[in-house]
């Protein structure tokens, strides 16, 4: 089995989602996207995992009861702030060529309203900028809370092309009487590894904001860069190379 160059530990086989070692973070040279596996549960468990229970396999894994320390770490502030300033930067960068587009696309089926057309467009852009800043600020600014989780359900609805699109809301009660909601569209992550009754902890400014208290009986958590699904033993996602909160 091929070995990290980095720190020396054993690298899963090729996937998709296996494009940096999991206990350094390192990236993987050469092509792994053509790998025979889709996701991690499909991979099969590797022997000296196999027959241990979900408690024996977080306990091996280092992982212990309550929020990670990690979160805290230089390693992870450095994550996270690197995460953002991409998120931020793509954000506006679609919001300034989204009006654009549109309006020369508008300009091609009426070129005798193409004047108007601008104009409008040039508004329609400074709206749409305005409205994606405060959205990254809001992000950005917003405070942790602790809660708990209380409800989940999903929501289904279609577009007039007939395209289809879920909704996964799971409701948490904060630690102050307020109710919170996390929307997940089409990729439900946290609400399949979340329950009714989970204590949680709210981090504003990463894409899986919600970080499981009791995570003692796991064999599975959700990157909170990427979303991705990892075995509990993964110290970094395998697909984006962040660390994992555990």
């Amino acid at each position: 089995m091929a070995r990290c160059e980095q720190c020396g530990a054993e690298l899963p086989v090729k996937t998709w989602f296996t494009r940096y070692c999991t206990k350094c973070g390192a990236k993987v040279p050469g092509d792994r996207a053509s790998g025979a596996y889709n996701t991690y549960e499909d991979m099969p468990l590797p022997s000296e995992l196999r027959g241990l229970t979900a408690e024996e396999r977080a306990e091996r894994a280092g992982v212990k009861l309550g929020f990670s320390d990690r979160f805290d770490t230089e390693e992870f502030q450095e994550a996270m702030g690197k995460a953002n300033r991409t998120y931020g930067l793509v954000m506006v960068g679609v919001a300034l060529l989204l009006a654009p587009l549109v309006t020369l696309i508008a300009g091609l089926i009426k070129p005798q309203n193409t004047a108007i057309l601008l104009g409008a467009g040039v508004i329609v852009e400074i709206i749409v900028v305005i409205v994606v800043i405060c959205f990254v600020i809001k992000r950005l600014t917003s405070k942790q809370w602790d809660g708990e989780v209380v409800a989940q359900d999903t929501r289904v609805a279609r577009s007039r092309s007939g395209v289809r699109s879920t909704t996964y809301i799971t409701t948490c009660m904060t630690s102050d009487g307020k109710r919170r909601k996390h929307k997940e569209t089409n990729q439900p992550a946290l609400y399949n590894y979340l329950e009714v009754g989970d204590e949680v902890r709210y981090h504003p400014k990463l894409h899986c904001p919600l970080e499981k208290y009791d995570k003692t009986h796991d064999t599975e958590l959700v990157c909170p860069f990427c979303g991705l699904t990892q075995p509990i033993e993964n110290d970094y996602c395998g697909g984006c190379g962040k660390p994992m909160l555990k």
